[in-house]
């Protein structure tokens, strides 16, 4: 759906959409390897909470896509926050 809201609605194109996707893909690996150290380090509940904040925060902001910067600088930002 991400990739279709980012052609239809923000007008990116395919090379945009290919490198936000690529982009997205290495920080979840990075991502995924700080959730699991802070898992061994803070508790498997406390990191899960931790990420349903995140995620909370990411929906919330994009529900409101546009509200700080333009729509398409936020949609990276958002894709950086949800990876």
């Amino acid at each position: 759906m991400a990739s279709i809201f980012g052609a239809d609605v923000l007008r990116m194109e395919t090379g945009e959409i290919i490198l936000f996707f690529l982009m997205i893909q290495g920080i979840a690996f990075f991502g995924s390897l700080i959730f699991g150290f802070l898992a061994d380090a803070a508790g498997n509940k406390r990191t899960v909470m931790i990420s349903l904040g995140i995620w909370s925060f990411v929906v919330l902001w994009a529900f409101r896509l546009g509200i700080v910067w333009d729509p398409k600088t936020e949609f990276w930002t958002l894709g950086v926050l949800a990876a």
